[in-house]
């Protein structure tokens, strides 16, 4: 468990309480991600077991793209605009993933999707891309900001409260 003057520390500092549980909720929305993919590639747009593990391949990549750049651009600052800016992007990118077809009369055909294997492939390096956009600066802001004595804690309250959101997802 968590020690009680880490709660206490994190009571104090309401920033830190915030990246805290934004950074939970991120893991929360990172766990569903993969079963997501499965479901949309091997239900919806009917792809084998290997077409599905590329589709989750390209938000590997992404990500590993993302937290890149976000680490050069930020170089030794903690820069929450990416926080925004990979918020948006994996809002918007999930989003798109989400949408049906449109048929020729102009309604949403549920049978289809809208963006196929291919484009569903694009949007996913996107959202990777984003996502890591949004996690290092928010990682690197909880593990810093914390006093000196409370650091290793700090990781160790991040981590639990990430598995916690995780095992929740699970649930959703």
């Amino acid at each position: 468990g968590v020690s009680a003057d880490t709660w206490q520390m994190l009571a104090g500092d309401r920033p830190l309480c915030m990246a805290l549980a934004v950074y939970a909720v991120f893991w929360f929305v990172a766990a569903i991600v993969p079963m997501s993919v499965n479901a949309l590639g091997l239900n919806v747009l009917e792809k084998s077991f290997a077409e599905t593990s590329l589709m989750f391949g390209c938000v590997c990549i992404g990500i590993a793209i993302g937290c890149v750049l976000a680490g050069r651009l930020s170089k030794s600052t903690v820069n929450f605009a990416f926080v925004r800016i990979g918020s948006w992007g994996v809002f918007a990118s999930l989003g798109l993933l989400a949408m049906p077809d449109i048929a020729e009369d102009g309604s949403l055909d549920l049978s289809r999707h809208l963006l196929g294997y291919h484009g569903s492939q694009v949007a996913l390096t996107f959202a990777g891309f984003f996502a890591g956009m949004f996690a290092v600066p928010l990682q690197v802001y909880i593990q810093a900001k914390p006093p000196e004595e409370f650091k290793g804690r700090m990781i160790g309250t991040m981590n639990l409260v990430n598995w916690i959101a995780i095992i929740l997802s699970a649930a959703f």
